[in-house]
């Protein structure tokens, strides 16, 4: 795969540091990491965090209720009977009218509050000040819950920032490599002339990692480029037509082939072969790449 030109990276990312797709990889992939754990720390921070509301509040509650002056007497008992029983009619009706329940449920909500009300005393001993220390411990706890959340979230902004530096930087080098490609994938070449044809075929086979050396447009010997890879040349003429190419170009870059000293001979064209090129062709050896190849040609596909 030829490198990735650094120019297209600055263009596509903004920076020339990271230059290629596995270095932005080896950032990317521990600021992924990094992010996720940040992410799920902070999420488990926040249950954590409802969780110690819920027993702040609770104890808080607990306390206010324990040191109620008229808790162990005849009003407070019958203020939290009256509590329970306005409990009791409340989720009957509601079990009733909105769920449409079986009388065993709206029995069950009945008796509900006032088994509670059976263990008031064990939810609220006759020790105000060890409820007050509980609330103030809670509330403690719930302070220093913030504080991590706080700083879970300082965190979690500073792994997001580093993962969409990295992940900008690692799209952007993609681009910047796969550019050419599309550049080349979406040339109209069949409106091209001859000699633009031929550039554009230069382009493709430089872009594939063949060395690309033009005959020139006279005395070509119906050769029009020589590629050369992993020691093998091969000997290109290129018809940039609009109907069907004979069996003469398939001569031509034979003879060619033999003249320049390649290995291997091919005719491309924009349009298409007749029969008889394609019987001269495997006669001969050559390959053929015809305007609906081309595609495949710049991806790599189609190997001289």
């Amino acid at each position: 795969m030829p490198s990735i030109d650094i120019n297209l990276v600055e263009r596509f990312t903004g920076q020339r540091r990271v230059i290629s797709v596995d270095a932005a990889l080896l950032e990317l992939n521990p600021a992924t990491a990094a992010y996720d754990r940040a992410r799920s720390n902070f999420h488990r921070l926040g249950k954590r965090l409802m969780w110690a509301k819920v027993k702040q509040r609770w104890a808080i509650i607990r306390a206010w209720v324990a040191m109620l002056p008229v808790r162990h007497s005849v009003a407070g008992w019958a203020m939290l009977l009256s509590c329970c029983a306005l409990i009791s009619v409340g989720g009957s009706l509601a079990a009733i009218l909105v769920a449409h329940v079986s009388l065993s449920i709206v029995t069950t909500c009945i008796l509900t509050p006032f088994l509670g009300f059976g263990l008031l005393p064990l939810m609220f001993p006759n020790d105000p000040s060890a409820l007050s220390r509980a609330a103030a411990a809670a509330s403690e706890q719930l302070n220093l819950l913030r504080r991590d959340r706080l700083a879970s979230r300082a965190m979690l902004d500073d792994c997001f920032r580093r993962y969409s530096g990295s992940k900008r930087i690692y799209e952007g080098i993609l681009r910047a490599r796969d550019y050419p490609v599309n550049r080349l994938l979406n040339a109209d070449f069949r409106a091209m002339s001859g000699p633009d044809f031929e550039c554009f075929l230069a382009e493709i086979f430089a872009l594939l990692g063949y060395a690309v050396r033009s005959t020139g447009r006279s005395g070509d010997q119906g050769v029009d480029l020589v590629v050369s890879r992993n020691g093998t040349s091969a000997a290109v003429q290129a018809k940039c037509y609009r109907h069907p190419v004979g069996n003469a170009a398939v001569q031509q870059a034979y003879t060619g082939m033999r003249i320049y000293g390649c290995h291997r001979c091919v005719v491309i064209t924009a349009s298409s072969f007749t029969h008889g090129a394609r019987e001269a062709a495997i006669a001969v050896g050559c390959t053929l790449i015809e305007g609906g190849e081309i595609h495949s040609l710049i991806r790599g596909r189609i190997v001289l």
